[in-house]
């Protein structure tokens, strides 16, 4: 039995770690999606999480039903725009809500107090030749603190890029290309377009 319990702790340790996060960073983003309005040009890219390698945040959006997009807009008219109110962006025929960086990060950052969990391995000792060591008293503490500040430091990362990078009522000027990204409730991947409220 103990030989179980000792075989459950080591998946528990190696497959609920925290993870860092990798920045998106849209300008080096490679977009497929594209549409020309004349006066401006709308780019954009789904899944740019998971394509980042930040599983754990991507398995949030799924769960959450809330899509993290890169987007490149490029201003070709001879006045500026405010992203969001003269342009909106529409999910197939109806427009969407562009959520902020706030409502993002607590919907899809990783749990961390849920690494207190790893203190349940304090008791653990290791026998060999009739002698026991304690080696839960340094396990256990130590796999929490590492995670909790991996978690938590992952996630100071993940709402600064947020807070660098979320085009709501972005102004964009004339003959500029802005690259950043928009958070929106989707379950799909609907095709995603620019309009212009103001035709």
């Amino acid at each position: 039995m103990k030989k179980y319990f000792a075989y459950f702790q080591i998946i528990l340790i190696l497959s609920s770690c925290a993870s860092g996060y990798t920045t998106i960073n849209p300008a080096n983003i490679y977009y497929q999606s594209s549409s020309d309005h004349g006066s401006v040009s709308f780019a954009y890219k789904y899944e740019v999480l998971n394509e980042r390698g930040n599983k754990k945040y991507a398995k949030k959006e799924v769960k959450k039903g809330i899509k993290l997009v890169a987007i490149k807009v490029e201003n070709h008219s001879n006045e500026d725009l405010v992203f969001g109110k003269d342009y909106v962006v529409y999910s197939g025929d109806r427009p969407v809500n562009l959520l902020e960086s706030s409502f993002i990060h607590s919907q899809l950052k990783q749990g961390v107090p849920i690494y207190l969990l790893y203190l349940l391995l304090t008791p653990m000792q290791f026998t060999s030749n009739e002698e026991s060591t304690h080696i839960g008293l340094v396990i256990g503490p130590g796999i929490t603190l590492g995670n909790m500040i991996g978690a938590g430091t992952a996630n100071a990362n993940f709402k600064k890029e947020l807070e660098n990078n979320l085009l709501n009522n972005r102004e964009i000027k004339s003959g500029e290309t802005v690259y950043g990204l928009i958070g929106i409730v989707d379950n799909g991947y609907n095709q995603l377009t620019l309009k212009n409220i103001n035709q």
